[in-house]
């Protein structure tokens, strides 16, 4: 059976056993049914014992097709440092790790950091569909949105700032400052030019 709803704003709230809550206000539904044609929601499965630490959540639009999760940072014992992309979903020496790589809209792509490592991990979104000067206009009108979670739940979200066709292809959202154990979130919320996957490895 369907159960139709009444025409109306909506605040709704989705829960799942082991997943956040999810809270969506501003939900319309609208008289003519072409317009209820609505785009995915992404809940996001809770960090259980042994998960690891934070998990970075991105999604966006229909268009780009394609933006993809890169993070940064230090390895154990090394002055290297790792990069996580859909090239290289988990990194030897990184205990992170990208669940899948999205290239047909919406995401999500989700990272997951399992422990940290004294040092400064760098979080950014790269338009993998338009390595260009103008490819931060699409990232913003995507609209694109970055959620981070800790083990207590949701504790940021990012959506992509205003851009220019000249801002980048590249959205550099936060930086992650590690000391002796203990993490501190450096917004960053900025673009940059990077052209390709070599994308904020320093």
């Amino acid at each position: 059976s369907t159960t139709e709803a009444y025409v109306g704003t909506y605040t709704l709230i989705i829960t799942a056993n082991n997943f956040y809550t999810q809270t969506i206000a501003g939900f319309v539904v609208s008289a003519d049914p072409l317009e209820n044609e609505f785009e995915p929601i992404t809940v996001v499965q809770e960090l259980g014992t042994g998960d690891g630490v934070l998990r970075i959540v991105l999604t966006w639009g229909l268009n780009p097709y394609d933006l993809d999760s890169h993070l940064t940072g230090p390895i154990p014992g090394s002055s290297n440092r790792f990069h996580m992309y859909y090239g290289d979903s988990e990194p030897t020496g990184s205990n992170v790790n990208l669940d899948v790589d999205d290239v047909s809209s919406y995401g999500p792509g989700t990272t997951t950091i399992r422990n940290y490592t004294d040092g400064v991990y760098r979080y950014s979104v790269h338009n993998c569909s338009n390595i260009n000067i103008t490819g931060a206009l699409e990232i913003y009108q995507s609209p694109a949105t970055v959620r981070v979670f800790n083990n207590n739940g949701l504790i940021k979200t990012y959506t992509a700032p205003l851009a220019t066709a000249t801002s980048g292809d590249t959205w550099v959202v936060f930086e992650i400052n590690v000391s002796n154990g203990t993490p501190t979130i450096v917004d960053q919320n900025t673009y940059t030019y990077v052209g390709g996957d070599e994308v904020a490895k320093k």
